[in-house]
């Protein structure tokens, strides 16, 4: 039997020609990305497409999302989610992290040599306070959801790793806002995190047993971690609300779409 990895290539080829759009940046994203997929883990490949010219000529907005429900994937482990540049770069204009965290997926399925370029425009669209209430806002609701703010006597191992995974982009962050997003892989921020040892090491016990359990293993809470959680998420707004703000403007993706558009 084929790897699942090994449709990868041959879907996205098939959404160029059945959707008549071009692909220019295809990535992993989740779990995989991060470094502690289960055995069980999807696949989550997310990529930024160009739409044909007469897509942006019209009257009313075409839909400028493809989805997995869009189109036949080859295997259930695998899920598409794509966006249009014109939303993407829209997005980027806010300071969106989801941008950035697929510019920093070190797993990358397709790259057209025009995304150099894109790599290029985005940087200085990077927000430090955006990212880390972000960041915030995900732990928090994560902690909330799934833990009760840290009431819960089990937990999903997964959710640990997902409210740690947000708290620790916020130290990268902190540590040097100008240093640009956090990384994808969750070991190297949480190698650049600077915490207690007895809390590494009950980190990295989690992801253990995360990559070797299946996706819905449960187990006790940890209470060291959920004292961390909670330290971090009372200091850290503070912390946010007194980082930069982006330094991108809106002309240049004007500009850069106008451009690009034009050449093709």
């Amino acid at each position: 039997m084929p790897a699942v990895t090994s449709f990868i290539k041959p879907t996205l080829d098939r959404i160029e020609q059945d959707r008549e759009v071009k692909i220019w940046f295809a990535v992993e994203s989740g779990s995989r990305a991060w470094g502690f997929e289960s055995t069980d883990s999807d696949y989550d490949v997310r990529f930024i497409y160009l739409s044909p010219l007469k897509d942006y000529l019209t009257v009313y907005p075409r839909r400028d999302v493809i989805e997995n429900a869009d189109i036949v994937s080859p295997d259930p482990l695998l899920d598409f989610s794509g966006w249009d540049l014109r939303k993407f770069l829209g997005l980027v204009n806010k300071s969106n992290p989801v941008c950035f965290e697929w510019m920093q997926s070190l797993i990358v399925y397709q790259e057209a040599a025009i995304w150099k370029r894109v790599r290029d425009l985005v940087v200085p669209f990077f927000s430090p306070k955006a990212a880390m209430h972000h960041y915030l806002s995900m732990a928090r609701h994560n902690y909330r959801e799934h833990m009760r703010d840290g009431s819960s006597p089990n937990v999903k191992l997964k959710k640990y790793l997902y409210i740690t995974r947000p708290l620790l982009c916020c130290r990268w962050i902190e540590r040097d806002p100008a240093a640009g997003p956090p990384p994808m892989p969750f070991l190297d921020a949480l190698n650049a995190a600077n915490i207690a040892p007895e809390l590494r090491v009950a980190i990295d016990a989690l992801v253990e047993r995360k990559k070797a359990a299946e996706e819905l293993d449960e187990g006790a809470a940890v209470p060291i971690i959920n004292q961390f959680i909670d330290a971090e998420l009372a200091r850290l707004p503070a912390v946010a609300d007194s980082m930069p703000e982006s330094r991108g403007r809106l002309r240049d993706l004007d500009t850069f779409l106008h451009d690009v558009r034009t050449e093709m």
